[in-house]
């Protein structure tokens, strides 16, 4: 009987604590989650969007060439309407470890703040 007390316990202070170790998960590991939860293997390589947005095209391009120097595809650079910033699309297929993921984001983030950019994340498809 003390046992199953003892596990009636453990199994309630499971729930807040997990609810609180995803509350302190970076956005990338939110989001890694979030694709093993929907049935995404992440052993295998899967395509990658990156967003960028840039103020002028000019900037935009130049970001777009450092991106594909380092193995990205660029896949548009535009803009949606008149007043809005430059979007650029990187692609990069790889295996999604978190380490990898985080690393990248983190060198993304840094590539457009040098070029007076922001860095808005990634996305990509299911891989069963």
């Amino acid at each position: 009987m003390m046992r199953l007390f003892l596990l009636s316990i453990v199994i309630a202070l499971a729930n807040p604590l997990t609810a609180m170790a995803q509350e302190n998960m970076s956005p990338d590991a939110k989001t890694l989650k979030a694709l093993v939860d929907a049935g995404s293997d992440l052993a295998k390589p899967h395509v990658i969007d990156h967003w960028l947005y840039f103020r002028d095209e000019t900037t935009a391009r130049a970001a777009g060439q450092e991106l594909t120097a380092a193995g990205f595809s660029v896949e548009g650079i535009n803009k949606e309407s008149e007043g809005a910033d430059w979007r650029l699309l990187a692609r990069k297929t790889m295996v999604p470890r978190l380490a990898d993921v985080e690393r990248t984001s983190a060198d993304l983030e840094d590539l457009a703040k040098r070029h007076h950019g922001d860095y808005d994340g990634w996305e990509t498809q299911i891989e069963e």
